[in-house]
């Protein structure tokens, strides 16, 4: 199918209006295309990059009815979260550290659930204000807090015998009493089931019939009928292996800085265990971002943290930026003038220069893709920390390279060093081979470039199979957990305990420190502990013959945080993080190597 709609582009660029009416084929074309994804420095809206300039020209051409009101937005980018048609969630970055100004000229516009943490102001933003908040002066830039990655797998908990956590309690009769346990996802009770849950003793509250009655705190929740209630799934997970814990829950779907504010409420609420499976995608790789700087405080105050590692295996690719030149464009000759001069070459060192890299995405099938590189993020920054230094963007191209399909082209230099896009194979391109282009436009070349892809597909070479546990489960304070089914361990009957094989691996150094400073890299031992995924909940998330099935790190990082709370009642409550942790880590059943790997950690978690 040729490029010739706006229902036909998943790209992160300039995609409402650059594509539309025209069917882009041909080399000539190329050029165009890729050039005309650039929102050029200069245009009014252009502090608020081409997504949600896009959303803005989006909403203007909705129909109207008859009294004048306006119909909801229903944005072609699955990447935004549009909120009762009328508002997005956005993560707004201040001008230097004049964050209270942004917040104040912000919430004058409408913002609401506004939250700021650091130089960044998340909430929902009215789409028909985007144009005013484009004109700020208080406002560095802007982009939208894209959906974040939920980090569940393709698909009474069986991980409670699999961890040996139901065996701890009955010989000990430890249930968690001394803990409270804060949940961070996407929703509790969006689609009104906690009640059902309650009654049939999977969750704590009033008509629970076990006797634990104590209900779920909900600090804060999304709206009706917009979340999943993975963090109930969650809360049911931990109530089958720590039923005596007391629990509680806040969105991390607010943007960036309301997942970190809602970090430190949940310390101040009284959890002293804490545990999520959320990932933005725009989170640093190679800094500690502001969700890993929340995450870092509580763990400072006595707060074990636990964190799903991710669910992309080892889906990345990672390398030395090399400079292509104009060699060679996939299997044709580079077009006449085309903006490419810069681009990167996937070819080692010696061999003939390939600016493509070769992938396969299934039909039916969406993929993510987020690119950074080694400078540093503004917006996680504080003093006077410089953003990026370069502007590299991002192509998926058709299999013979004539067709820009997806990308992302932020103006990178003086903010963050990251490019997001979003793809759907509809099955309709002839061919399931796909090609990356990574393109520098501006600034000197990077030293080290990596993306990490989120869903299936296959990078057909130039595969360096790199680690993707990166942000906050790579903060030093979190325990990042992968996840092995619980049928694949030696509670059922296996004598090593087997991996998913989708459980992210860790390795992702860390090159600069909260100011931009570079410093020597430091590479954690990530992730620490496995833990057990596949078990049973009431709705959450693959029905099966009958029964909801749990799988990914997502379901994963509740068990290991339910474990935590035993370890504390059996201990007095008075345990640190650090003990907690290197407790586990020592006594866990050991998987692929003895000691530490960056695929297992130190091995499943034998409570």
């Amino acid at each position: 199918m040729e490029i010739s709609t706006l229902k036909q582009v998943r790209t992160l660029g300039l995609f409402v209006f650059l594509l539309l009416g025209s069917v882009l084929s041909g080399r000539a074309q190329l050029k165009d295309q890729l050039n005309g994804l650039k929102m050029a420095s200069g245009d009014p809206m252009s502090k608020i990059g081409a997504e949600l300039a896009g959303l803005k020209r989006e909403s203007e051409l909705r129909p109207r009815a008859r009294t004048g009101a306006v119909a909801e937005v229903q944005s072609e980018n699955s990447l935004l979260q549009v909120r009762a048609g009328d508002y997005v969630v956005v993560d707004a970055v201040a001008e230097g550290d004049n964050t209270r100004r942004l917040l104040a000229d912000l919430t004058a516009l409408g913002l609401t659930k506004a939250t700021s943490f650091g130089r960044v102001v998340s909430g929902l933003m009215p789409i028909a204000a985007l144009n005013r908040m484009a004109d700020l002066r208080s406002l560095r830039f802007a982009r939208p807090a894209y959906q974040p990655a939920s980090l569940i797998g393709q698909a009474t908990s069986g991980g409670d015998r699999a961890m040996g956590s139901d065996l701890a309690r009955r010989e000990t009769d430890v249930i968690g009493r001394r803990s409270k346990i804060g949940v961070l996802s996407d929703s509790y009770n969006s689609l009104g089931g906690a009640a059902a849950g309650i009654r049939s003793g999977d969750l704590p509250g009033g008509n629970n019939r076990n006797g634990f009655i104590t209900p779920v705190q909900v600090l804060e929740d999304l709206e009706p009928g917009i979340g999943s209630d993975e963090g109930r799934a969650m809360l049911e997970i931990i109530h089958d292996v720590a039923p005596g814990a007391k629990l509680a829950f806040a969105t991390a779907l607010t943007g960036e800085a309301g997942f970190a504010q809602n970090i430190l409420n949940l310390q101040g609420a009284g959890c002293n265990i804490i545990v999520d499976d959320i990932l933005y995608f725009t989170e640093p790789f190679f800094q500690d971002g502001l969700v890993a700087q929340a995450v870092d405080v509580v763990k400072s105050r006595g707060v074990s943290y636990f964190s799903a590692a991710g669910n992309s295996g080892r889906n990345s690719y990672e390398s030395p930026f090399r400079v292509g030149g104009l060699t060679s464009f996939g299997s044709q000759s580079v077009p006449g003038g085309i903006r490419t001069v810069n681009a990167h070459n996937f070819a080692s060192e010696g061999q003939p220069a390939d600016l493509m890299q070769s992938i396969t995405v299934p039909a039916g099938t969406t993929i993510y893709v987020s690119l950074q590189y080694d400078q540093p993020f503004y917006s996680a920054g504080r003093g006077r920390n410089p953003g990026a230094s370069s502007d590299l963007d991002i192509f998926l191209l058709s299999e013979d390279s004539t067709k820009v399909l997806a990308g992302s082209a932020s103006n990178n230099v003086g903010r963050d060093p990251v490019e997001v896009f979003s793809f759907y194979n509809n099955g309709t391109y002839g061919s399931n081979q796909f090609n990356l282009l990574i393109d520098k436009t501006a600034g000197p070349t990077p030293g080290k470039i990596k993306y990490i892809i989120f869903g299936r597909s296959i990078l057909n070479e130039y595969n360096t199979q790199s680690a993707t546990c990166y942000g906050h489960p790579n903060a030093a304070g979190a325990v990042a957990t992968g996840a092995a089914y619980f049928m694949n361990t030696p509670a059922f009957d296996r004598t090593l305990p087997l991996k998913e094989s989708s459980s992210s691996a860790g390795g992702v150094p860390i090159l600069f420190d909260a100011n931009g400073t570079s410093v020597s890299p430091v590479v954690r031992s990530k992730p620490e502990l496995v833990a057990p995924d596949g078990v049973v909940t009431t709705f959450f998330h693959q029905l099966t013959n009958g029964e909801y099935y749990f799988f990914g790190t997502s379901a994963a990082a509740p068990h290991a945080a339910g474990v935590a709370a035993l370890m504390q009642e059996a201990n007095g409550g008075r345990l640190s993080p650090d003990t907690i942790r290197e407790t586990l880590q020592e006594t866990t059943v050991e998987m692929e190597t003895p000691g530490f790997d960056f695929n297992t950690g130190y091995g499943l978690i034998d409570a």
